[in-house]
């Protein structure tokens, strides 16, 4: 089987980001078991606020970088990794509205997310915002999310774990996303969904 393609999706714009120190953390992780893993920093895009979406354009009139993300996505996916802080309560806005410029490029793909926080929960509220949205846009969340509290005091500023129970979540985390990934990629492979 050839290597597991993952899109790794990241939405802040704050100024001393910390997620992405697990960013950096989770495609050293995954590369280091046979993965090829690209990562869309939603602040390097920069998209506008969302007035019309990549499919609402007609063929060949949609800006660079959204038929950029189109075809990564489309042709170059086969599972995704969403990290994301907790916004009162809520997912990333710049990470969401990365997402809502695109819809069927996200269908039938399995998901894994990685929530963090500066205090000790690790983004549990978010997990939950997020596991309603990326339902609604067709793909599958994993089982196992992979949650960093205090995320300052876990990994340092090139993703190194600091704390040998975070390494021991990443591995799990990174041996379950192969698996579901590898098995929708077989799925893909006899039959279009």
């Amino acid at each position: 089987m050839t290597a597991l393609r993952i899109t790794l999706l990241y939405g802040s714009y704050r100024e001393g980001r910390q997620g992405i120190k697990a960013v950096k953390h989770l495609q050293k992780a995954l590369e280091a078991q046979g993965a090829i893993v690209t990562f869309v920093d939603a602040m390097a895009y920069d998209f506008p606020i969302l007035k019309k979406r990549y499919i609402d354009y007609d063929d060949g009139t949609a800006p660079q970088a959204m038929e950029e993300i189109h075809n990564l996505l489309q042709h170059k996916t086969d599972a995704v990794v969403i990290v994301s802080g907790e916004y009162n309560g809520t997912m990333q806005p710049g990470l969401m509205n990365l997402m809502d410029h695109f819809y069927t490029e996200f269908f039938h793909k399995p998901v894994g997310l990685v929530t963090y926080s500066m205090g000790a929960l690790g983004g549990a509220r978010v997990s939950m915002h997020l596991l309603t949205t990326l339902c609604v846009f067709g793909m599958s969340p994993i089982p196992t999310i992979f949650g960093i509290g205090t995320i300052q005091n876990k990994l340092d500023e090139d993703g190194k774990s600091l704390d040998e129970s975070l390494t021991k979540k990443s591995k799990k985390f990174v041996k379950e996303l192969k698996w579901y990934g590898n098995a929708f990629k077989a799925a893909h492979e006899k039959e279009s969904p």
